[in-house]
């Protein structure tokens, strides 16, 4: 069987001679041990509500090319005084 030169714990730096299987068992066991599938379970908690502002704020920003000029034709129409603060906020 011909091993792989650039999969072998020199290219890794692990100094540890311990077994593959030893190795990661014992990254298990701490994993279990430290109660980090609290953590990850958090992380994809809070993860997944921010995911829905950061598309509302995705939607926004792409819809910008939306304010063309019969937008502000039709804001003028209904709001007549306040195109000086439209342009103000929403730009040129």
């Amino acid at each position: 069987m011909k091993r792989f030169s650039s999969f072998t714990r020199q290219s890794f730096y692990v100094r540890n001679r311990a077994p593959w299987g030893k190795m990661l068992s014992h990254a298990i066991h701490q994993f279990h041990e430290n109660d980090l599938f609290t953590s990850a379970a958090a992380m994809s908690y809070f993860g997944l509500l921010a995911l829905f502002p950061a598309l509302l704020l995705m939607l926004v920003a792409g819809n910008d090319r939306l304010l063309t000029a019969n937008t502000r034709r039709g804001y003028n129409l209904y709001h007549p005084g306040a195109m000086g603060w439209f342009l103000g906020v929403f730009g040129n």
